[in-house]
């Protein structure tokens, strides 16, 4: 229950930060152009497969979940680290 409270919580912010943009814009804003690459062991590589899969999503896909909801923290300890650093 608490996932898809803080899942509709994501996609509501989404949808009023983006319901202004033309469809172009979003589009462009979305596209998925860059890599990221990460070594990992194998058990978190079958962990991170998963738990991605038993919510129906791409590993890639709930990577950046993962960080859309870190990043919506208002009093996040990642946060707090990078303002040090």
């Amino acid at each position: 229950m608490a996932k898809r409270k803080a899942t509709q919580k994501v996609s509501d912010r989404f949808a009023q930060r983006t319901r202004h943009m033309r469809a172009k814009r979003l589009k462009k804003a979305l596209r998925k152009n860059k890599m990221v690459t990460m070594r990992v062991s194998e058990i978190d590589h079958k962990g991170l497969k998963r738990v991605a899969g038993e919510l129906g999503m791409t590993v890639t896909d709930y990577l950046l979940k993962l960080h859309q909801l870190v990043e919506e923290q208002p009093n996040s300890q990642s946060r707090g680290r990078d303002a040090e650093g």
